[in-house]
């Protein structure tokens, strides 16, 4: 809770000691808003602690499995997005402690999750996606990952988008303002007249069904 500056309930603490570092599991861990709401819930997450974590006098994990994670992530009417709470679009470093500290964990795999938008810019029911995969492999100046989402049936099928990314050595892990690399995604299905009320699409794009696959060369935080 003193790290993230937010309030954190956890149900659970599990302690595998069989090997020579040990392995944590927690259970029903919930981080909460300023109304004591849960904003973010996570049923179990196991994390195998590294050796590092002796030298960075925090947890370090080799892998951290996220299992079955329930968030809301939400855009605000100035165009800034939250998950969990957290402003993940913030230029000052002090604002993403939670998502710094992610991106210097060896490998992050969520799996089985649950998102819901909502978006101020476009006023609509929030919208759920399912069956979230989410693998993340960072080292020092290098952040790999992939993601697998579902999203409500009337937009399309199943979204895949894969990322290979460096960062400048002395730049904060989250800081992908300062990213480069190349993005890939691919949705096999697509509804325009479905996505129209939730995004701004090019004038005069109403309708239409197809295909997308995308390469997108990131340089600096724009395409």
């Amino acid at each position: 809770s003193q790290f993230l500056g937010q309030p954190v309930r956890i149900g659970e603490i599990v302690v595998n000691t069989k090997g020579w570092l040990p392995t944590l599991e927690l259970r029903d861990v919930a981080l909460l808003d300023a109304q004591a709401r849960p904003v973010l819930q996570l049923p179990r997450v196991v994390g195998a602690l590294s050796v590092k974590s002796i030298f960075a006098m925090q947890p370090r994990f080799a892998q951290l499995l996220i299992d079955g994670a329930d968030l809301d992530v939400h855009r605000d009417v100035d165009g800034r997005v939250f998950v969990a709470g957290f402003e993940i679009t913030a230029a000052d470093a002090d604002h993403r402690p939670l998502s710094n500290w992610l991106f210097r964990q060896h490998e992050v795999v969520l799996r089985n999750g649950v998102v819901r938008w909502r978006d101020a810019l476009h006023p609509s029911e929030p919208q759920r996606f399912t069956d979230v995969q989410w693998v993340t492999r960072n080292s020092l100046r290098r952040h790999d990952l992939r993601i697998d989402v579902t999203p409500p049936e009337r937009w399309g099928d199943r979204v895949t988008l894969i990322g290979r990314f460096t960062q400048p050595l002395l730049a904060e892990p989250a800081d992908w303002r300062r990213w480069r690399g190349t993005l890939y995604a691919s949705a096999p299905k697509v509804d325009v007249a479905a996505l129209q009320p939730h995004f701004t699409l090019p004038a005069g794009l109403t309708q239409a069904h197809g295909a997308v696959r995308a390469w997108i060369d990131v340089a600096e935080g724009r395409a």
